[in-house]
C-alpha cells in the first residue's frame, strides 16, 4: 500500500541536445573520431544485468562527450569501494522503501559514510531540514509538503540518479497457492506458498 503519494508536481525540465560528440561524419563523409573531454570510472559488479547499464550509461555519456571506463569486479570488492565512497560513478538497485523517510538515508548530510547510504557526500541545508520536518510530525499533509519540496530539489541538483524502475511479473504452477508480488520487489510471501490439495478426478459414467 502506497503511504504518500510523492508524485512531484510537474515542473520545466530542459531539452537534451548534445552539443559534443565523440565522432561524427565530415562533409565529405570521413569519419571523424574527437577524444573525450574528460574520462569517469564506472565500478560495477560481474552481474551481467549490472554490466549491460554499465554499457547502456557508457554510450550515453560517449555521445556528450564524456568517457567511461568501466571496472567489474566481484561483488564483495565493488560494494566495499561503494560504502566507502570510493568510486566515481556506480549503480546498484535499490528495494524496500516503503516510507519516504529513507531520505534521511541517502541525502541527509549526517548520513555520509560510515553513518549512513549518502555514498554521494552530498549536502544541503534546505534538504536537511525538510527531512527533519517531515519524520518530525505524524501529519500526512506536512509530511507531504515537506517530501514535495525535496523531490523538487534532488530533481533538479540530481545527487542520485534513477534510471528506471524493474515491474515484478510472475510466472509459476496454478497449483500454487499464497504468492503475492509485493511493491518493494521482495518475494515476502513465498514461506506462506503451498501446493492446492490436489482436486478428487471427476467421475466416470
Amino acid at each position: 500500500q502506497q503511504f504518500l503519494n510523492l508524485r512531484p508536481e510537474p515542473h520545466g525540465q530542459g531539452s537534451f541536445l548534445p552539443s559534443f560528440s565523440t565522432s561524427s561524419l565530415s562533409p565529405c563523409g570521413v569519419l571523424i573520431v574527437r577524444k573525450p573531454r574528460f574520462t569517469l570510472v564506472y565500478k560495477t559488479s560481474q552481474d551481467m544485468e549490472a554490466n549491460q547499464r554499465a554499457e547502456m550509461v557508457q554510450q550515453m555519456l560517449r555521445d556528450v562527450g564524456i568517457g567511461v571506463e568501466i571496472r567489474s569486479s566481484e561483488f564483495a570488492v565493488f560494494y566495499e569501494d561503494i560504502q566507502k565512497g570510493n568510486f566515481e560513478l556506480y549503480a546498484l538497485r535499490r528495494g524496500g522503501i516503503s516510507d519516504p523517510d529513507f531520505y534521511y538515508t541517502i541525502f541527509h548530510s549526517k548520513s555520509i559514510p560510515p553513518a549512513g547510504q549518502n555514498r554521494g557526500f552530498y549536502s544541503n541545508p534546505e534538504v536537511d531540514r525538510k527531512i527533519e520536518e517531515g519524520r518530525a510530525t505524524m501529519d500526512r499533509a506536512k509530511r507531504k509538503a515537506a517530501y514535495d519540496r525535496i523531490q523538487r530539489i534532488v530533481s533538479e541538483e540530481l545527487p542520485y540518479l534513477s534510471l528506471y524502475h524493474l515491474d515484478n511479473v510472475a510466472v509459476l504452477d496454478r497449483r500454487l497457492d499464497g504468492l503475492e508480488l509485493h511493491p518493494s520487489g521482495f518475494l515476502q510471501s513465498v514461506a506462506k506458498m503451498r501446493w492446492a490439495p490436489a482436486q478428487p478426478a471427476a467421475a466416470s459414467n
